[in-house]
């Protein structure tokens, strides 16, 4: 379950992800799984929503726990702190300029960008953690972003996106913001 929903994009779950959001592994003696259940239900506002039932939302709670009982704090961590506030838009940011109305993303570097709901959640984008979506069960890279951008249509033909036009450094800034 943990894999299927991508936690690990944002949070380390069995001692394996991104430290961009909390450290699910220490939450066994900190969080109540209703509270943990209460979370993915109604999500921060960088979380993407899922929409799990139910079940769904027990077997997640269930699967987080088990990982916390086996991989529990390490002794000696400093806790990530997350701000989950809405970003004020920078017109000088490219995330914000020009992905921001249909995407949203939770960085180290730049905290959570972005407003919109229409396009998937990019948080971990570039890393080992998110889906393999790209074009044959790929994952995303720099330059696979760059083919997606100049024409998402010939990667899959049934994308709604439409080419985004970036200069080289706005692209630059671009790969550097969901690489952090």
């Amino acid at each position: 379950m943990i894999d299927i929903s991508g936690c690990r994009r944002c949070h380390k779950t069995g001692n394996r992800g991104n430290r961009l959001a909390t450290d699910l592994d220490a939450s066994l003696d900190k969080t109540l799984p209703r509270d943990l259940a209460h979370a993915v239900k109604y999500p921060a506002v960088f979380m993407p929503n899922f929409y799990f039932n139910e079940p769904e939302i027990a077997r997640l709670v269930n699967a987080i726990h088990w990982s916390s009982a086996v991989w529990g704090p390490e002794s000696g961590e400093t806790p990530k702190i997350v701000y989950f506030e809405k970003n004020t838009e920078d017109s000088r940011n490219t995330f914000n300029k020009h992905c921001g109305s249909c995407h949203r993303v939770l960085t180290q570097q730049f905290g959570g960008l972005g407003h919109g709901n229409i396009g998937p959640n990019l948080s971990g984008i570039f890393s080992r953690f998110y889906f393999k979506n790209f074009k044959d069960g790929k994952s995303w890279d720099a330059s696979r972003l760059k083919q997606w951008l100049n024409d998402p249509r010939d990667i899959r033909a049934n994308a709604q996106m439409l080419p985004v036009e970036l200069t080289e450094d706005e692209l630059r800034h671009l790969i550097q913001i969901l690489g952090s």
